[in-house]
């Protein structure tokens, strides 16, 4: 029974076992001890980054899926304003907006089945996910949840070329497919068609004259017809002699032929006769002498009984009289025939000068047109206007009603004319710029009397005219004959964004220049939108960073396993290092120059990159581990804590006989609380279970050593 205990010498014996048993219950309490607060520790650490309830998170990122295969690749990078909803239990539902990194963060979430969606932008394809309308379904329960990622596809707009069927800037035409397919013009006509270089190209079909026998055709010149024809219009037709005056033949169109073709022998040059026959007569007095057909031939007058009717006369309609001679009678002649629809008007010359030239007719009620009446009547010249306003035929200074006025005194700038002031002087006046485009320009100008149009035009200016047709200017457009009082010529070929000088021509015997005029061409085309400079990245440095990407990943995995718990089977790993990854990247990558951002954040959008940016402080980390603390398996390890206290306390106590109630006491309550402990909580229950037999078990133990002891005192 003293199996406790050492003997020293033959005199004295020490006792050990008491601090024997201390020592050892202290190291296994000590251990149990240290166990219990490393795995608080550890689990209060990794409560405090992934809250518990009510706490928990759902996070992810809206990436620009490039290349459209569902899966955030390199450098696809993520997509800022995009806005990402939320429903949850109770009829919860919120929504977010990606920041600058396309991430999103919903806080604050009770454990539940969730339900996490994108909100559609226009010519955006989602690509991730693809299931469930394009939506993820979260459930939450002891964790948080992140890499809930979405991703979306833009087609981007393809570069403009020839042949995509758009007419784009500098094209004439583009008809896609059928570019270069030529057409085939008909006879006398032309055709266009677009190159493969998106230019119009026009064919002329053939014609006669050509110098080519085409179908239809009986000749291209005289050589292709019989003898005694000749090739008329591509048409063999018989050939005609003309009439030759002074070969002694009265040939057609001839009234009569001498054999010469002098005047003054009674058959003039062109062989016509020169006055009446000695048998001619006129017998109603009206000038005008009967026909005969042996005495007098040249006789016009087909009723040479009545003076009203002659070749002079007007033809009275609805008389039944041929009354000018021309052989139609009433409606039958185009004197009869209407020549407009009553009240229509048209613009008429008047035939007298300066602003009284231009005038008005009205179509009368048979159907004909009235008198020409001037649209402007005569007013007071006006000195320095370049127009005849009194029509009298002179304009500013050459009106004598201008004689000392001070607009005359010195020698205006305006039209140059080359020839000398008269009562038929032609002005140049209102010369205008109508319409100007990058390779036409339409101007416009007024005379006062009507006149030919023509436009010269240089791109240096002229101030001192040179010699005729041009005066110096090195161009000019074909002048067209019609006169009129209202010019319009068009200028083509011009070259684009070019400044032009021009004069205006116009002549009614003699020719006139207007005042010297200048426009610009518009540009060709806009301005090209400058290609995006893509930087040249060498194959050793893309290797780099892969491998400091490699580094700088397995570098964080390793803190992420020593202060967070073991991750959900649900949650896919490969997203975490996605996600992991692209945020590694966007640290290797070169920092891109700061741009100034006018516009301010929103609100949501600041207090999300606050979430993702500034850590927690030591005190939030504090609160959430103590608020964290107080749940069932906290309870539980705070019973550990209270039992090895009971038992330390039992270890101190001394073994006084006042004390051992205490001590009982102490024991009791050691051994009802392991009890509980078991059966509620189990885990590390066979430590206690081993300390709680073993205090029993010393307990006994020491009692008997007691009682032996007390017997040696009392036998010495």
């Amino acid at each position: 029974m003293n199996i406790f205990s050492i003997r020293i010498s033959n005199s004295k014996k020490v006792n050990y076992s008491k601090k024997a048993l201390m020592l050892i219950f202290v190291a296994i309490f000590v251990g149990g001890f240290v166990f219990s607060v490393f795995s608080f520790s550890s689990q209060a650490l990794a409560c405090s980054f992934c809250p518990s309830e009510p706490t928990y998170a759902i996070s992810g990122m809206k990436f620009n899926d490039k290349n459209g295969n569902g899966v955030k690749n390199y450098c696809e990078s993520g997509l800022q304003g995009w806005t990402i909803t939320i429903e949850g239990p109770e009829q919860f539902s919120d929504s977010t907006v990606t920041n600058k990194r396309g991430k999103y963060r919903f806080s604050n979430l009770s454990p539940g089945s969730y339900t996490i969606c994108e909100v559609q932008q226009e010519g955006w394809e989602q690509t991730y996910p693809t299931e469930n309308n394009g939506c993820h379904l979260v459930e939450i329960e002891n964790y948080c949840k992140y890499g809930i990622n979405f991703g979306n596809y833009q087609e981007e707009e393809p570069e403009p070329y020839c042949g995509d069927g758009v007419l784009d800037d500098g094209e004439e035409c583009d008809e896609g497919e059928n570019n270069g397919q030529e057409c085939t013009p008909e006879y006398g006509s032309t055709c266009t068609y677009c190159s493969l270089e998106c230019e119009i190209v026009e064919l002329t079909g053939p014609y006669c004259g050509d110098g080519i026998l085409d179908d239809g055709e009986e000749c291209e010149c005289d050589g292709d017809c019989d003898e005694g024809m000749v090739c008329i219009n591509c048409i063999c037709e018989e050939e005609t002699v003309e009439p030759v005056c002074g070969n002694g033949i009265v040939e057609e169109g001839e009234k009569c032929d001498d054999g010469n073709i002098d005047d003054g022998d009674g058959c003039s040059s062109q062989c016509q006769l020169e006055g009446p026959g000695p048998e001619c007569t006129d017998a109603d007095g009206d000038g005008y002498y009967a026909y005969d057909e042996i005495y007098c031939l040249e006789g016009d007058d087909c009723d040479d009984t009545n003076p009203e009717v002659n070749p002079g006369a007007e033809e009275i309609c609805n008389d039944g009289i041929d009354n000018d001679c021309d052989g139609d009678i009433d409606d039958d002649d185009t004197d009869c025939q209407p020549e407009c629809e009553p009240e229509e008007t048209q613009s008429c010359d008047t035939g007298q000068s300066g602003i009284c030239a231009v005038g008005t007719q009205t179509c009368d009620g048979d159907g004909f047109w009235d008198e020409c009446v001037p649209d402007n009547e005569p007013v007071t010249e006006i000195c320095d206007n370049d127009l005849d306003d009194d029509c009298d035929g002179y304009a500013d200074c050459d009106d004598s009603d201008c004689e000392g006025d001070p607009a005359c005194e010195v020698t205006p700038g305006g039209p140059v004319m080359t020839g000398g002031p008269g009562p038929t002087r032609l002005i140049i006046f209102n010369e205008e710029n109508e319409e100007v485009q990058a390779d036409t320009a339409t101007v416009t100008w007024l005379t006062n009397i009507s006149a030919t149009s023509r436009v010269i035009y240089d791109i240096v200016s002229h101030p001192t005219l040179g010699d005729a047709p041009n005066y110096g200017y090195a161009n000019s457009t074909i002048e067209d004959p019609t006169k009129v009082t209202f010019h319009t010529v068009t200028i083509t070929g011009l070259t684009p964004d070019t400044t032009y000088y021009w004069r205006a021509v116009s002549q009614s015997s003699p020719e006139i220049l207007g005042d010297e005029l200048t426009f610009t061409t518009g540009s060709a085309e806009e301005e090209g939108v400058e290609e995006e400079v893509i930087e040249e990245i060498s194959l050793e440095d893309i290797e780099k960073a892969l491998e400091e990407i490699g580094d700088r990943t397995e570098a964080l995995r390793e803190e992420i396993e020593k202060i967070s718990p073991p991750t959900p089977p649900e949650v896919p790993e490969v997203e975490v290092e996605e996600e992991i990854i692209e945020e590694v990247e966007e640290e290797a990558k070169p920092e891109e120059e700061e741009k100034p951002e006018e516009e301010e954040k929103p609100e949501e959008e600041e207090k999300l990159a606050e979430e993702e940016e500034e850590p927690k402080t030591g005190l939030e980390k504090l609160l959430a581990a103590v608020v964290s603390f107080f749940n069932f398996e906290n309870l539980c390890r705070l019973s550990f804590l209270v039992i090895v206290v009971l038992v330390i306390l039992f270890l101190l106590s001394k073994k006084k006989r006042e004390e051992r109630k205490k001590r009982w006491i102490l024991l009791l309550a050691t051994v009802i609380l392991v009890i509980l402990y078991c059966f509620f909580c189990r885990s590390s229950c066979w430590i206690l279970l081993l300390v709680t037999v073993i205090l029993i078990i010393s307990s006994l133990l020491f009692r008997e050593k007691r009682k032996e002891e007390k017997k040696e005192w009392t036998e010495l």
